[in-house]
């Protein structure tokens, strides 16, 4: 799997700035993560985000999500939450080959964002 940043167990971080171009399969891999505030560009093949099952409690703001996406994925998109109670402010979920926001998991939040353009679904 080619993935910028995997973060395991981390009970509070940040990623601040940060760009993940051109990557495979995500831009952004969350594994039992907590309080993440993220402001990440991403242009990656399949997900931008992938918040993982045991990702719970994150904090996503003023992201740009947009992906090529690869067409006879089922996850392929701007965003897979498999996680409960996050929370995505403010951010530009535009362009994505499948769905904006894939949502699996519990009390997830999307709040004041624009999603825009993408193929299937939005939410």
């Amino acid at each position: 799997m080619d993935t910028v940043f995997i973060l395991y167990g981390v009970t509070k971080g940040s990623i601040t700035n940060t760009t993940t171009t051109n990557n495979n399969i995500a831009g952004l891999y969350l594994v039992s993560s907590k309080n993440i505030h993220i402001e990440l560009n991403t242009n990656n093949n399949k997900l931008g985000i992938h918040f993982d099952s045991n990702s719970n409690n994150n904090t996503m703001i003023n992201s740009l999500i947009k992906n090529k996406g690869y067409n006879n994925s089922a996850f392929n998109g701007g965003i897979l939450i498999e996680g409960n109670n996050n929370n995505i402010i403010y951010s530009n979920i535009l362009n994505n080959i499948n769905n904006g926001i894939q949502i699996q998991g519990n009390n997830n939040k999307i709040n004041k964002s624009n999603i825009t353009n993408n193929k299937n679904n939005g939410i």
